[in-house]
């Protein structure tokens, strides 16, 4: 295999995740904008000033493998009082 296929397929690997880690917070977003009534840009705030966020794109968590309604329910503890 050449350097070049090499690359490309390291490459395909990384847009997979970084697909997956889109998905995932596109479909947070949602339950956020839904359940506390905010709009997009309020939602998404809200979501990357928590601790998941950066697990999520940490892809050595493996978060980006688990299902968004998962995550969430991540999220909801995350936003409870003394967490």
């Amino acid at each position: 295999m050449s350097l070049i296929e090499s690359l490309t397929e390291a490459q395909v690997a990384i847009n997979r995740k970084d697909a997956l880690v889109g998905f995932a917070t596109a479909e947070i977003v949602s339950y956020i904008m839904e359940d506390e009534g905010l709009d997009v840009e309020e939602a998404f705030a809200r979501f990357y000033q928590t601790k998941l966020s950066t697990k999520l794109e940490d892809y050595d968590t493996g978060y980006y493998l688990e299902s968004s309604a998962y995550l969430y329910e991540i999220y909801q503890e995350e936003q409870r009082p003394g967490q």
